[in-house]
């Protein structure tokens, strides 16, 4: 069974890594057989980790993620957050708009021998987009250029 407390401190570290732009925390983490379902297609193994990672900092230098709760149970481990941040840089093919988000969201790990070997992400992605500006909704008023 693993060890629910030394569990935690593996999802703590995982979200220091974006908090502290430090890529190499990634290594101490993410196992070799890590699989993520957050993409079309699933998978990705620790080079797709470590490529979101890059993504993520190089469009939001300053991101912060606060775990606003953290439940373990066994081999599992469910974080929810908040991230906040500017869009300092390119992301997901959108420019720099220079706007402050803040964006909510609920991982799932499993972990094994101390490393992160699944996720499960469920994050306001449309939330962030149409605070970039990048989407709007039926009803919302159009912002006006800065």
């Amino acid at each position: 069974m693993e060890n629910s407390k030394d569990n935690q401190q593996v999802v703590r570290r995982f979200f220091d890594a974006f908090n502290l732009k430090d890529e190499k925390i990634m290594d101490e983490v993410i196992s070799s057989d890590y699989f993520d379902y957050g993409h079309q297609p699933p998978g990705r193994g620790p080079s797709g980790a470590k490529d979101d990672y890059r993504e993520f900092v190089g469009g939001f230098k300053d991101a912060r993620f606060e775990i606003d709760d953290l439940i373990v149970a066994d081999d599992r481990v469910v974080a929810r957050w908040t991230c906040s941040g500017t869009h300092t840089g390119d992301f997901i093919g959108i420019p720099a708009t220079g706007k402050k988000v803040t964006v909510l969201g609920i991982s799932m790990y499993r972990l094994r021998d101390g490393k992160i070997v699944e996720t499960r992400n469920s994050a306001d992605v449309l939330g962030m987009l149409v605070q970039l500006g990048a989407v709007s909704l039926p009803g919302m008023k159009a912002e006006k250029a800065a």
